[in-house]
């Protein structure tokens, strides 16, 4: 899935914990927009219905807020639109748990339910304020999006009628049979329409059964996190329905016991749902709208957990920022929104430091130097124009302008910007359960690793001249060979000065020992492949080691020299983890370059004949020619291929479907495939020999792993 609204940001501020492991946080670009509508329904509420508390405590959050994180695609001209729709529904739901009389709840559902039939809601004089609200906001969704804005409606009708019935059900005997009921008490049908409107998606009605199977993680884990963090403020209601109390009464145990098994299903649901997802992008049998769907309801998980630790919603101390402040005191009239559907410079927002069109430089400024002597911003090369002084007193100005790094940072940030399972992340978090690295220092090395793996992937394209990476251009198609290296190169510069910043002095020797021994195991995969020197496996798995295997290296030596318990004995005892890792790594990238069809998408078919890189692979398949018996033909038939591609620095799809023809020959991708499950069998041995060393399991760490099985 391609994506252009959001970022993904760290998530480990959120969660320390790692319960939402395996799924990535990413946040909305219009944001702001999320404001705007929350805080128009808040008005119109007031105005057409009755009183609400100010600020009302919805969906805002002072550094997080709900569309933001948990619909981080969301299509940005429909933010505000389900903002408010959002807002709304949690101030009906407000007024559900305050037993509101029935008839209202009758009303707002019956006005859904022919809003869902027809495309409108009868508003006529005397209509209930909740209704024209109602009616109002369907017109404007109407606008945007016809078919989908009744889809909304009559899921939300769903939610609405389930909710008006929840009071009458209240005795749960187990977790088990609470679960669906609160599924859909949650609103979930009011989610999915929100979703599916938001991101202009339609699922086909015979899909709809697997859409609901594949979901059920999802929502049970969102489920659970809206009870984990409700409960301080429901637990003193007559009929508290909450899982906390559900797990309280099963088990005759009390409130943090119950918390703490209410954390490992969420951690289990959510689990199990990033493995669902992986599976379900692999899939030829299914809708591309019901993947996109799968794909974006990730977020939902990971943005719910992140939006619930800090929103005033579940936290009466937390505080609004000085923005929601002055909204919700004065309105969004007097403090509009300040993203800008239709004023962007270059894809950036026409705010926050950025010019807008019209406020562009018109060149005849005049601006005086240091000195007070005046000049001209600008210096026409027209004939009577040229200005001898003006140029003598730039040369003389030592306050001139700086230049900002932003244009040495995009082509890193357009690499970055790409969807990344985020491994070397997951590793780093890992490993912490076991070193409990400080938090500034765990940042700190995330980022070091973060800058070197982009810096190496934008170098790497150069090198082996792919034309795609993550299924997008390659940064230096876009941006050209040399910026991209001067690109990568400042990344380097800037990762060696955080690691020297890092708290042990021995981290920035760390640092340099890897980088160097990165490049030496770079060099001969280059000096292989430029000479067509087929190197033996020993040889293969050393310059693994060294480049493949270096940046888990040093993420772990990294880590160990800022844990509080590091000593020589920890170093060594998380050495051979490093290595298998890197090897297990690099063996798997080598096999799913030729056999996966998810990975031909992000990279191209068989994109390592291509580079003439001399993959495991490959080394197998052409070992075992020179050593059998009858293939000759074979040998000297993949030697042409492989000379071919060196003339004419690629290979034909069909040339590369032949060398996968002879490689079926002598078995090649299955013995890979083999070693590959060998491999993950010594990591999992590893981590058991590790968790009966550290005494503690690594959930995180083995769920990293469940992910990387082929």
């Amino acid at each position: 899935m391609e994506y252009k609204y959001s970022t993904i940001v760290d998530s480990s501020k959120w969660d320390p914990e790692g319960l939402i492991e395996g799924i990535p946080l990413r946040i909305h670009e219009a944001g702001d927009l999320e404001e705007i509508g929350s805080f128009r329904a808040q008005e119109d509420w007031r105005s057409s219905v009755g009183p609400l508390e100010k600020p009302y405590r919805g969906a805002l959050g002072p550094e997080i807020s709900f569309i933001t994180c948990t619909i981080p695609e969301c299509l940005p001209e429909r933010v505000e639109a389900i903002s408010y729709c959002l807002e709304y529904g949690f101030i009906h739901d407000d007024e559900i748990d305050q037993k509101i009389e029935e008839a209202n709840l009758d009303d707002v559902g019956a006005a859904l339910t022919q809003g869902g039939q027809t495309g409108k809601i009868d508003d006529k004089k005397g209509s209930s304020g909740k209704r024209k609200l109602a009616a109002q906001l369907l017109r404007e969704m109407m606008a945007l999006d016809p078919e989908r804005a009744m889809t909304l409606a009559k899921s939300w009708a769903k939610g609405v009628q389930h909710s008006a019935r929840r009071v009458d059900d209240k005795d749960w005997k187990s977790l088990d049979e609470y679960i669906p009921f609160r599924v859909m008490d949650l609103g979930y049908m009011h989610w999915h329409g929100l979703v599916t409107f938001g991101c202009g998606i339609t699922i086909p009605e015979e899909e709809d059964e697997e859409r609901a199977r594949l979901l059920e993680p999802a929502v049970i884990a969102c489920m659970m996190t809206n009870d984990l963090f409700s409960y301080e403020k429901e637990k003193f209601d007559i009929n508290v329905q909450n899982a906390v109390a559900v797990v309280m009464k099963i088990n005759s145990c009390g409130e943090e016991q119950a918390r703490e098994e209410c954390k490992k299903r969420i951690r289990i649901e959510s689990a199990k749902y990033a493995r669902i997802v992986k599976e379900t992008l692999a899939r030829t049998d299914i809708s591309l709208d019901l993947k996109r769907y799968i794909e974006i309801m990730q977020y939902t998980v990971s943005g719910n957990w992140a939006w619930s630790t800090q929103c005033p919603r579940y936290h009466l101390n937390a505080k609004w920022n000085e923005l929601q402040t002055l909204r919700g005191e004065h309105g969004v009239a007097k403090y509009p929104a300040r993203y800008s559907l239709k004023d962007k410079v270059n894809g950036v927002n026409g705010v926050n430091g950025k010019r807008k069109r019209n406020e562009e430089c018109t060149g005849d400024e005049v601006r005086t130097n240091g000195n007070g002597v005046k000049k001209s911003s600008h210096i026409s090369q027209g004939k009577d124009s040229f200005v001898l002084e003006d140029v003598v007193a730039l040369s003389l100005d030592w306050n001139l302008p700086e230049l900002s790094d932003s244009v040495v940072l995009q082509p890193y940030r357009y690499l970055t910007s790409l969807p990344s399972k985020g491994f070397r992340d997951q590793a780093i978090d890992s490993l912490n359960t076991w070193l409990r690295v400080p938090p500034k220092s765990t940042k700190m090395i995330k980022d070091v690793i973060k800058m070197l793996h982009s810096a190496s992937l934008m170098l790497d394209d150069i090198e082996d001249n792919s034309p795609l990476r993550r299924g997008k251009p390659s940064t230096h198609n876009i941006y050209g060979n040399a910026q991209t290296i001067n690109s990568a190169t400042y990344q380097y510069t800037e990762a060696t000065g955080m690691a020297a910043d890092l708290s042990n002095p021995t981290s920035l020797r760390i640092f340099l020992e890897e980088i160097q021994q990165l490049y030496i195991g770079q060099s001969y995969d280059l000096y292989w492949t430029h000479n067509a020197l087929c190197p033996s496996i020993p040889e293969y798995l050393k310059m693994v080691d060294q480049k493949t295997g270096g940046l888990f290296r040093m993420l772990t030596r990294l880590m160990v020299a800022e844990s509080p318990a590091s000593n020589k004995i920890l170093d060594q005892a998380l050495y051979p983890l490093s290595y298998l890792i890197g090897r297990f790594f690099q063996i798997r990238d080598d096999y799913q370059n030729l056999a996966s069809a998810e990975y031909a998408r992000q990279k191209g078919f068989a994109e390592d004949l291509d580079e003439g890189k001399y993959s495991f692979t490959l080394i197998h398949c052409i070992q075992t020619l020179e050593a059998a018996e009858g293939l000759a033909g074979d040998a000297m038939a993949l030697r042409a291929f492989l000379i071919k591609r060196r003339l004419e620095a690629k290979l034909s799809n069909e040339a590369k479907r032949e060398v996968l023809a002879i490689m079926k020959k002598t078995n090649s991708l299955e013995y890979t495939l083999g070693v590959l499950r060998a491999l993950q069998r010594e990591l999992e041995r590893e981590v058991d020999s590790l968790e009966s060393r550290f005494g503690e399991e690594n959930f995180s760490l083995r769920l990293m792993l469940e992910m990387l099985k082929v």
